[in-house]
């Protein structure tokens, strides 16, 4: 599997963006159960979150009109080597 067009591309961690309501309800779900820390905060109302644990990361992202859906987004951090 892959492209053999871009050989020396290493794939690293991934990073979700999680559209949620209430980003305070949210922060305290992925501090609590998932054992996550904040590293950083955008926006006053905050508006976007970094959790960390280990090698991974969740961003959220504020959306008070968000409803679920089937779609889901994912940041792919790879290497800069091509």
């Amino acid at each position: 599997m892959g492209d053999s067009s871009s050989p020396n591309v290493q794939f690293g961690r991934s990073a979700p963006t999680i559209p949620v309501t209430d980003i305070q309800q949210a922060l305290g779900f992925c501090a609590s159960k998932l054992g996550m820390e904040k590293v950083f905060e955008s926006g006053d109302p905050v508006g976007f979150v970094i959790l960390h644990r280990d090698v991974s990361e969740i961003h959220l992202t504020l959306d008070p009109e968000h409803t679920a859906s089937t779609r889901n987004f994912a940041h792919i951090l790879v290497s800069e080597t091509l």
